[in-house]
């Protein structure tokens, strides 16, 4: 009787470590994944910025005569 207790412990264990491991995996993923949407809102403002700023002030970066 001790030993399907201490088997049913042991299992109980098991999947709660499984589960924790799960969920920093989650976690590092959701991590990742919002970095990479900050970069993209960063890229997506400056672009918008640069569209309204217009055609002339891309050229003046080409140059070298931007602001």
């Amino acid at each position: 009787m001790y030993e399907v207790q201490a088997f049913r412990f042991q299992d109980a264990q098991k999947a709660n470590i499984d589960t924790k491991e799960k969920i920093k995996n989650l976690n590092d993923i959701r991590f990742a994944l919002r970095e990479k949407e900050e970069k993209l809102l960063k890229q997506k403002a400056l672009h918008a910025e640069m569209m309204k700023r217009g055609v002339d002030y891309l050229a003046d970066i080409e140059h070298g005569n931007a602001p």
